[in-house]
């Protein structure tokens, strides 16, 4: 009899822990936000950075200073840096990554130009440092580790990260999601790329299905797998090429790393209106309006929905704040505490 009050204690037991996760998902409707700056004026805005108490957003559509610098406490907008063209100093295809010390890395694609900004509101100056990197042409994302190395997100390479340093050492790591050899790699596994370098950690979450993954640093060669999420997905290859089926869920389209979370803006179609794969992203309409938040683990703690789209994010790693740029109807950047 007491083996099998045992028996039925420990069963009830595994049930309630195998249930627990669900249970400690918190939703959260239309939740309260600040705007830092409704003076977001562009086509359509890229990518947007936190550093030191400044927010840095790319505006793809601006040859001249195409990064305004906005104070994330005030909402002035402080300056702006970075020219398109073929001059030495000019870009001609930026990628835009966050020092660890301080300032913004602006990096070519195609040539192998750096050059670091660092803004001083106090003495009203920018300071310009230019320099050359390693570049690498089919390069998707980058990320900056420290002031001497830089991640670079390869979709088409068979280990999806090269590591690059300042003294020209390289190495590679990162498996892919899917194992099969495919024509449109490119396109199948680009994704979100962002650094925490309070924690040594980085985040891939890949735009076209759910699939996330943390990498622990342990030096600049040494990247261990710590936690992933690769849920099933159903697809067919047809003609080299990999296509998934309409009913997989759509991935993540922007990332923002915080002191304690991992937010992703993802789709929850349980409280948003449903798109069609083939339509993502097509306009500001068709993005997510959920915030999913995670813990370091990929725990899933919190969905946060909002009654409009969530179009580019970033997060201050000392503190839980989010900073998002939405469509509202207009372009706004607000604040997000978690």
């Amino acid at each position: 009899m007491k083996m099998c009050r045992y028996c039925l204690f420990f069963l009830i037991a595994m049930c309630i822990s195998c249930s627990s996760p669900q249970q400690d998902v918190n939703r959260i409707s239309n939740p309260s936000y600040t705007v830092v700056t409704d003076s977001i004026y562009t086509r359509m805005p890229g990518d947007i950075f936190y550093r030191d108490g400044f927010l840095y957003w790319h505006d793809p559509f601006s040859a001249e200073n195409f990064l305004d610098v906005v104070n994330a406490e005030t909402g002035k907008e402080e300056t702006g840096f970075g020219n398109m063209g073929q001059g030495p100093t000019d870009f001609t295809f930026p990628m835009i990554s966050v020092s660890s010390s301080h300032g913004i890395y602006v990096n070519d694609l195609n040539k192998n130009l750096e050059i670091l900004y660092q803004w001083n509101a106090e003495k009203d100056s920018l300071s310009v440092f230019p320099g050359t990197y390693k570049n690498n042409p089919n390069a998707f994302r980058i990320s900056c580790i420290d002031d001497q190395t830089k991640i670079l997100l390869c979709p088409d390479n068979e280990k999806l990260f090269d590591v690059i340093t300042k003294n020209d050492e390289t190495m590679s790591f990162g498996k892919c999601p899917i194992k099969e050899e495919i024509q449109n790699a490119s396109d199948v596994f680009k994704g979100c790329l962002a650094y925490n370098p309070l924690k040594n950690l980085l985040l891939y979450a890949n735009t076209k299905y759910p699939y996330i993954a943390v990498y622990k640093r342990n030096s600049w060669n040494d990247w261990i797998l710590s936690a992933e999420q690769n849920p099933k997905c159903d697809y067919r290859i047809v003609e080299g090429k990999l296509k998934f089926d309409s009913d997989t869920s759509y991935g993540s389209l922007g990332i923002a790393l915080t002191k304690d979370y991992i937010v992703l803006s993802q789709f929850d179609f349980e409280a948003e209106e449903y798109v069609e794969r083939d339509n993502v992203g097509r306009d500001v309409k068709s993005m997510p309006r959920s915030l999913f938040v995670y813990d370091y683990e990929l725990n899933l703690k919190k969905i946060i929905n909002f009654s409009f789209p969530v179009f580019r994010m970033c997060g201050d790693p000392e503190t839980n704040t989010v900073y998002a740029i939405i469509v509202n109807p207009e372009y706004e950047l607000i604040k997000i505490g978690l």
